[in-house]
């Protein structure tokens, strides 16, 4: 970033809109690091064009992002941040103003994040959330008029319990509104698994088991794994395609 020169992008995700500090089509990103290059200790978010010639412009350094390893926009490019080190999960308007700060139980260092445009309780946006410590869990954030309220609705996934820099465990999350499937890729056991119809599954809903293959729980029908094993190597991110690939 132009102002504290920090690096190691982690979060990544595009602009959906043109509000406040962001174009549509931006890239976003959150670094990890700050200058020193020390792990986990980064807190900017910048934004960059998608043009040649582009200079990365510096939207939050909130200390709240402190590791940030994911990020995710809402349809107004709210930004809904997973800050393993500071532990928390900012929400930071589309100028780069800290407009909340959720932090505490449910929340684990959250390490992974993605917007569902229909995947909340009866159909509502909603924000979901992994966590790499504790419950090894998956956070469905609940979006309404009231404020926010939230299910944990799989806990078990695999971590590590690494440092910053070494890190694995549930995240890497993808949605697909179109099937409304949630897709967690775990870097601690090399898979991938989806979660059909995420959006009816109810807090307590699966329980995974240690190897991240088999599952339990009131909605185990609704999860699957989709891969595991090489070429997968300590994976912590992915992206949906226009297709459907992963």
């Amino acid at each position: 970033d132009p102002k504290f020169h920090q690096l190691n992008p982690y979060g990544l995700a595009i602009a959906p809109s043109t509000n406040g500090d962001f174009t549509k089509g931006d890239l976003v990103v959150c670094n990890f690091n700050a200058s020193s290059n020390v792990q986990g200790t980064g807190f900017t978010i910048v934004a960059l064009h998608p043009a040649i010639g582009a200079q990365p412009r510096l939207i939050s350094d909130s200390k709240t992002l402190r590791g940030c390893a994911a990020l995710a926009l809402g349809p107004d490019d709210d930004i809904w941040a997973a800050a393993f080190k500071a532990d928390d999960n900012p929400v930071i308007s589309s100028s780069g103003k800290l407009e909340a700060n959720i932090k505490g139980k449910p929340f684990n260092h959250p390490f992974g994040q993605i917007f569902a445009a229909h995947g909340g309780v009866s159909g509502a946006p909603a924000f979901y959330e992994s966590n790499a410590r504790g419950g090894n869990s998956i956070v469905r954030i609940n979006l309404g008029s009231s404020g926010f309220t939230y299910d944990v609705i799989a806990t078990g996934f695999a971590v590590n319990d690494g440092k910053p820099g070494g890190i694995l465990g549930p995240s890497g999350l993808a949605y697909d509104g179109t099937k409304d499937t949630l897709y967690i890729v775990d870097g601690a056991n090399n898979t991938v698994v989806a979660f059909s119809s995420v959006s009816t599954i109810p807090a307590g809903g699966i329980a995974v088991d240690k190897s991240g293959t088999t599952f339990s729980g009131p909605s185990a029908s609704q999860a699957r794994l989709v891969y595991a094993g090489g070429p997968l190597n300590a994976p912590i991110s992915s992206a949906l395609l226009f297709n459907g690939n992963l």
